[in-house]
């Protein structure tokens, strides 16, 4: 039987839980910060994590505590986790370090209100799930596994294209290039972290343009190209 919108209310004071629309936090080893929101189903809803240039990950549980998804697609940066709510009632978003540590790492953390569903949205929390998928894979030496992630790493572009989401497009190119560096097709790895460039650069996005350089320099260093590599 649907849960009304009131009584997902009532029970979220209940728990003494506040849905702030920001806060901050910071996480060391394997502690995990969790977060709970009330979302009316069909609606769509997101968190926005600053990571401060750390590594954070997402575990996001809709009401009955079933896992929904995992959101983990940047090394760093602002980082979102969004859903579709399947149905009404307390979504909770549980942050932790993607590699624990014994530094106590600084996070913030905002989040929208929940809102009709558009088919942006709809594409976003695909490419979200999409490139949390690549950025676990893209670290694998095989090269099956690699030219694999190199399929669903170009589909993914598409996917963030579809969303017109610049700061995801640009992580996807970003990622999409360092599989091709990784494969040995270098100069197409250079084209891809060059679109991500620009894409960071037009966002002032420091901690992704630093990342996307160190990636570019990185690839004229494999070529032995050393003196281009020292350009960036």
């Amino acid at each position: 039987m649907p849960i009304s919108m009131t009584a997902v209310l009532m029970l979220l004071q209940a728990q003494s839980v506040s849905p702030r629309l920001s806060s901050t936090g910071f996480l060391s080893g394997e502690q995990i910060r969790p977060y709970s929101y009330p979302v009316t189903g069909g609606k769509f809803f997101q968190v926005v994590i600053d990571q401060s240039g750390h590594d954070f990950a997402v575990k996001i549980f809709d009401p009955r505590g079933r896992l929904l998804g995992n959101r983990d697609w940047r090394w760093n940066g602002t980082e979102t986790a969004s859903i579709i709510a399947p149905f009404t009632g307390i979504y909770r978003f549980e942050i932790r370090l993607a590699s624990p540590s014994s530094f106590r790492a600084t996070f913030s953390l905002r989040h929208s209100e929940p809102r009709n569903t558009t088919a942006q949205d709809r594409a976003l929390v695909t490419a979200e799930a999409a490139s949390t998928e690549i950025k676990a894979l893209a670290i694998s030496q095989d090269k099956e596994s690699l030219e694999h992630t190199r399929q669903k790493a170009a589909a993914s572009v598409q996917l963030w294209e579809s969303a017109q989401n610049s700061t995801g497009l640009a992580q996807a190119r970003n990622a999409f290039g360092f599989v091709l560096n990784a494969l040995g097709k270098h100069s197409e790895a250079r084209e891809q972290y060059i679109e991500a460039l620009n894409l960071r650069k037009s966002a002032n996005d420091r901690f992704g343009e630093a990342e996307t350089l160190h990636n570019v320099a990185a690839a004229y260093s494999a070529e032995r190209s050393n003196a281009l590599a020292l350009e960036y």
